[in-house]
């Protein structure tokens, strides 16, 4: 049986950086029980399909945290998968004297285990506290937090040096109170949440952009926009920077900014210009957030082809781009929507989630979560394959990685110029 990788979500530690990225994925037939040779066969299966994705593309340089059961840990063979790459949670109804045994012989070859504190007590009643040493993590839900329990271990878990992670954290305030808390990390969407800042104003830069975008938005406009950047002696470097680092002059002379803006076309220029706006602003988590934008932008296009909408591919580029540019920026989506002057489709979208470019968003924030009903339910009413997933994945990794490179290229640039 295939693996498929549903979604990647990223662990922060207590400096909002990110050190782990949560792997959520597929090894089960729809009837929800799982062959006996699958379990034999998931690290073989692992493997496989974290080289077909190519996992320096979905980890980067961090460490991949992926869920087993005892079910599994019991029968594969975690030999087959790398243990400098990967931290496996166990889950488990009860805990065993043979788990113990297997984690242990695992935990002696380097392979790093962490707990779900449901399971807490059943290893202290079955293997004693000094056991729990063997576990570097304990996860704790956050939205089914007994307070009492949590406290009742810490000072365990300190002499121990057991580190804590909070998940299902999906607000700034939930990350607030977990860090009051005193977990150690914090997993969940809480970094995609809007904060609206009263009054806030963009930089010069981003309302060049702005208007960049919004003059896209007519075919005919290529005058305008070579004035606009003509008044922007430093968006015209950095777009000049960009072309060379993207490859796009070869065996091309550019002389003059209406033969750059020609060059890389109305879509291409758009593209660069979301990018920018995005990436001009600084604040914890934009690094991520503009990561996050890129790869729905990526997923967006890629599906509207698939649904064979590909009348829809350019809007469905610029939605995903933009579907967090609130966050970012700090401002209502309305507000972004009214500044940019976009077409009725793409606003509905992005202020409403409506429409047929709403509902590809929706599959994308599915897949981004590695919400496995939602995503099914999708596939099976949109006629989209569910194994191409982690195909789409893949590509939009490594997509996000090729464009972050272009963009520290075209930074570097423009620093040293």
């Amino acid at each position: 049986m295939t693996i498929t990788l549903l979604g990647r979500q990223p662990i922060f530690d207590r400096q909002n950086q990110v050190t782990f990225y949560r792997l959520t994925y597929r090894n089960r037939p729809k009837n929800d029980k799982i062959p006996a040779q699958a379990l034999a066969d998931f690290a073989h299966n692992f493997d496989t399909l974290m080289h077909a994705i190519g996992i320096n593309a979905a980890l980067e340089d961090k460490r991949g945290w992926v869920k087993i059961s005892d079910q599994i840990l019991t029968k594969t063979d975690l030999t087959l998968l790398p243990a400098s790459k990967l931290i496996f949670e166990i889950e488990a109804q009860v805990f065993s004297i043979k788990l113990s045994q297997i984690i242990q012989e695992y935990a002696e070859q380097g392979y790093v285990f962490a707990l779900n504190e449901a399971l807490v007590e059943d290893v202290i009643a079955k293997c004693g506290e000094a056991y729990l040493a063997l576990f570097e993590y304990v996860t704790f839900n956050i939205r089914k937090l007994d307070i009492a329990h949590y406290h009742a271990h810490n000072k365990l878990f300190d002499e121990l040096a057991i580190k804590r992670v909070a998940t299902h954290v999906e607000t700034k305030r939930g990350l607030e109170i977990a860090l009051e808390m005193g977990f150690d990390y914090v997993c969940g969407s809480f970094f995609k949440e809007a904060t609206v800042i009263k009054g806030k104003q963009l930089s010069p830069h981003q309302t060049t952009y702005l208007q960049l975008i919004s003059l896209l938005n007519n075919p005919e406009s290529t005058p305008d926009i070579v004035t606009l950047f003509k008044h922007a002696p430093s968006e015209s470097l950095q777009l000049l920077s960009y072309i060379n680092s993207a490859g796009l002059a070869t065996n091309k002379t550019i002389n003059n900014i209406e033969q750059a803006v020609k060059l890389l076309g109305p879509k291409r220029l758009r593209a660069w210009a979301n990018m920018m706006l995005l990436a001009c602003e600084e604040g914890n988590f934009n690094e991520l957030l503009l990561d996050t934008s890129l790869m729905r932008a990526y997923m967006m296009e890629r599906l509207a082809h698939i649904l064979h909408r590909d009348a829809l591919m350019d809007e469905a580029y610029l939605v995903g781009m933009l579907s967090l540019a609130d966050t970012i920026l700090a401002l209502p989506m309305q507000t972004l929507v009214e500044k940019i002057h976009l077409g009725e489709s793409v606003a509905k979208a992005l202020a409403l989630g409506e429409g047929e470019l709403g509902k590809i968003l929706h599959i994308v924030k599915a897949i981004e979560r590695g919400n496995f009903r939602q995503i099914e339910i999708f596939s099976r009413r949109l006629n989209i394959p569910f194994e191409s997933i982690h195909i789409l994945l893949k590509e939009a990794f490594v997509y996000v990685r090729t464009t972050k490179s272009q963009l520290s290229t075209t930074k570097e640039s423009t620093k040293k110029a």
